[in-house]
């Protein structure tokens, strides 16, 4: 029998979120301004990936009590893991490089839509042939496995410095503050909370709502933990669902991905500095005007749609643990997309964000996901649809390392990362920074946004009137 570990609570709980019109996969795409050996290649995934990191080469194996334990995969098969394919013929025809951008985003979205294989390790690689010299790696892992941004930083380990610069550093920058302590208290009640939860049978099925409530309340008085923590507590108990728009609705089983050129971040930081915010302030504003004028092309005429928005609960400046796991938690950040001068929306989203700065909501819900990870699937999907209806759309932005980096000999030309949308979310957006350049990502539910490509158009005319209203145009 091989050897066995429970998992975390945390983690059992995204493995359970896994469903049909939304598998719990996390993807990146990283695209190479040169060809790659595939023999080289495999071996930096064997050597940086599954020899550094035992949940590679680990499945995942359910009790008939439905405990998930991770167990050694005894048939491991790098092979099975890391395959290597040619682009295909985009569908609209177009040739040279639009065509292969095109072409491999549909490539993208036809993987993004299918499951991983249960029977082993929950990831896979594809090292794609793009032209004649271009390539590009597209990796899928499990959320079981990890949080979005400890994933950014293992897969950017793969990578070394360009030769000619050994001062390049591949790991992300850490902008988080930290929030150890108060995380500590809330996980404490957890598994107290869930316990509760599993307690409470009919009355969970019957009332998610009331389950939820009892079980945030209950994990801040067993912390002893009060004031903004009570705060934060009312504020997700009192939270309405999200208003209805063409965001909602029933989902379907395919995926769609769209993505931007590079942006200049220094272009983003000369809109921050005159406009007296932060880059993220910047771009989250981008996006709240991005998505409105989206919405009113559809004919959705509403002023407001809440955003989760993950936050970093784990320290940058420490190794990734070999264990890995989930170690962050979630806001919901009400995104400002009526007809508004640009500066007012910037204002307006800039207060809001202020405030769930200063917030224990991440260290919150993260107790909350370890807590239902403790009950039985069905229990969990309930709470999840709770929750789910309170959002639209999830945000991430990553920040990566500032300076280019080479992958099996090839140089990094452009990074995206996007976390998956959970329960009925259609919507998931993605901003990642690397080497002086910001790309925007978008993946949607095909049923619900089946041309996620006029919402990255929009961003950059948002941007360009964030520009005018600092005076830089």
């Amino acid at each position: 029998m091989p050897k066995s570990e429970r998992l975390a609570t945390v983690d059992a709980a995204w493995l359970n979120m896994d469903a049909p019109h939304n598998r719990m996969v996390i993807t990146a795409v990283i695209e190479l301004g040169d060809v790659v050996d595939p023999e080289r290649f495999s071996k930096l995934i064997e050597q940086r990936l599954v020899v550094r990191y035992p949940r590679f080469r680990q499945r995942i194996d359910t009790g008939s009590l439905g405990e998930h334990r991770w167990v050694e995969d005894e048939q491991f098969d790098l092979r099975a893991h890391v395959h290597r394919i040619g682009l295909p013929r985009p569908r609209g025809g177009a040739d040279g490089g639009e065509g292969a951008r095109e072409a491999l985003q549909e490539l993208v979205s036809q993987l993004m839509s299918g499951p991983l294989d249960p029977a082993r390790p929950l990831w896979q690689v594809h090292l794609v042939d793009i032209g004649a010299d271009r390539t590009a790696m597209v990796a899928r892992i499990h959320h079981a496995i990890a949080d979005g941004i400890s994933l950014a930083r293992v897969l950017l380990s793969l990578a070394d410095p360009l030769a000619d610069d050994p001062r390049g550093q591949t790991d992300v920058e850490d902008d988080s503050e930290p929030v150890e302590g108060r995380l500590a208290g809330f996980l404490r009640a957890s598994a107290d909370a869930g316990g509760r939860l599993l307690d409470a049978g009919r009355e969970v099925i019957a009332d998610p709502q009331g389950a939820v409530s009892q079980t945030a309340e209950g994990i801040v008085a067993a912390a002893r933990l009060g004031g903004g923590s009570a705060s934060a507590v009312r504020r997700l108990l009192s939270m309405t669902d999200d208003p209805d728009s063409s965001l909602r609705g029933e989902l379907g089983h395919l995926k769609v991905v769209a993505w931007s050129e590079g942006i200049s971040l220094q272009r983003i930081k000369d809109v921050a500095r005159a406009l007296g915010g932060t880059v993220n302030d910047v771009l989250l504003t981008a996006l709240a005007d991005a998505l409105g004028r989206y919405l009113r092309q559809r004919g959705d005429a509403i002023e407001e749609v809440r955003t989760f928005v993950p936050v970093n609960l784990r320290p940058l400046d420490r190794p990734v643990p070999r264990e890995l796991g989930n170690r962050f938690g979630l806001v919901f950040l009400a995104l400002p997309v009526g007809h508004q001068p640009a500066r007012e929306r910037f204002v307006s989203l800039k207060r809001r964000m202020d405030l769930l700065k200063r917030s224990p909501e991440p260290a919150l819900t993260h107790a909350l996901l370890s807590a239902v990870g403790l009950t039985p699937v069905q229990v969990e999907r309930l709470v999840v649809e709770v929750f789910g209806a309170k959002a639209s759309l999830i945000t991430t932005n990553v920040p990566g390392p500032p300076r280019t980096l080479c992958l099996a000999g090839a140089p990094m030309d452009r990074v995206l990362f996007w976390v998956p949308q959970s329960g009925g979310v259609s919507l998931g957006v993605s901003l990642f920074s690397y080497a002086g350049t910001v790309v925007w990502g978008v993946s949607a539910d095909r049923d619900r946004v089946p041309d996620p490509g006029r919402i990255v158009a929009f961003l950059g005319d948002a941007l360009a009137d964030l520009e005018s209203a600092a005076g830089r145009s």
